[in-house]
């Protein structure tokens, strides 16, 4: 009997450490400064408070290095929280193993065992939550700006809208997975606890590219996507290189993206980017930091933010008052 006990003690023990072993921890954000603008500081504390977004990501083992850490220095500390999805656990980026195999076409795979994971232990803590990949970069702010009147208890689903040109459905579209796409906390719990391993509404194989068949589920969920535009029908989520997107000029990609498979049509150059951007996709490595001081530290001469000018001010005293400011700069700003 001793030893029947001492069998089963020893199966609970072994069971529970293994279980504690494979659970990796997502990192949770506290929200400090990062500029020396205090008024905006306050302003991206409180809609940090009142969005909540868990950031989930798609990457792999060999760009820890490469990408990872130059996204987790840059805009991954305004998440509230996030996690990797990889081929292998690691605690310090923190990445769970969501699957055995890296390659893209077990995207699907990955994502749906992330899911599952962040929704068995995190749904109840966070209001939303962002799919991105690990070339991408996300002004968050702005994100925050977009889900501020939305309602995370009804479904919702927002990104770059992308046909697929062989379906027999005209009707179907989903969003563009490196571009990113959000969901709210109804949508997520959803598909995992309706569509995910249910072929009713999910692919339930291994294979498969991650935002078609999320697309694929949430369309068969009868979920609505998100028109994924401003109201001037420009680009917030670009699935392509920033560089390539504002090129006045045709380019392969540009027009695969932007025209081929994308619902809508947009102009040639700058006029095809919405004002408040939330995503860009292709961002590599090192040039992360190059978007981090060109959106939050870099300013131009009295160039304001349009969502501050007032609509009734003077134009004439408020140039004179601003050409003040800058003669009094131009005098005390630089080394003689």
């Amino acid at each position: 009997m001793k030893a029947f006990i001492f069998i089963i003690l020893l199966f609970l023990y072994i069971k529970i450490c293994h279980g504690k072993k494979n659970f990796i921890s997502a990192k949770k954000i506290i929200y400090t400064n990062y500029t020396n603008d205090v008024v905006f500081n306050n302003v991206a504390g409180e809609l940090n408070n009142k969005v909540k977004i868990f950031c989930i990501f798609l990457s792999t083992p060999k760009n820890k290095k490469s990408r990872i850490r130059h996204q987790k220095n840059t805009w991954v500390k305004r998440c509230n929280a996030y996690i990797y999805a990889s081929g292998k656990e690691d605690a310090n980026i923190p990445a769970i193993k969501a699957y055995r195999d890296d390659h893209y076409r077990f995207s699907y795979a990955k994502i749906d065992h992330a899911f599952r994971y962040v929704y068995r232990h995190y749904i109840d803590e966070y209001d939303w939550f962002l799919k991105i990949d690990c070339d991408t970069y996300v002004v968050m702010e702005n994100l925050r700006m977009l889900l501020l009147d939305k309602d995370p208890n009804k479904p919702y689903y927002s990104g770059f809208q992308f046909n697929l040109k062989e379906s027999k459905d005209k009707n179907f579209r989903y969003h563009h997975g490196g571009s990113g796409y959000v969901m709210s906390k109804t949508t997520l719990s959803l598909l995992v606890t309706k569509g995910l391993g249910n072929e009713k509404y999910c692919n339930i194989k291994s294979h498969g590219f991650e935002d078609l068949e999320i697309g694929i589920c949430l369309y068969n969920l009868k979920v609505k996507l998100n028109d994924g535009r401003d109201k001037y029908g420009r680009i917030l989520y670009l699935p392509i290189g920033l560089d390539q997107a504002l090129s006045p000029y045709d380019n392969k990609h540009k027009n695969y993206y932007l025209s081929e498979r994308s619902i809508f049509k947009y102009p040639n150059g700058i006029g095809a980017m919405s004002e408040y951007p939330i995503a860009f996709h292709k961002v590599y490595g090192e040039t992360m930091y190059m978007l981090e001081y060109l959106i939050y530290h870099m300013h131009v001469a009295g160039l304001r933010n349009p969502m501050l000018i007032q609509s009734n001010e003077n134009v004439t005293e408020t140039t004179q008052s601003i050409m003040k400011t800058i003669s009094s700069y131009s005098s005390n700003y630089y080394k003689n």
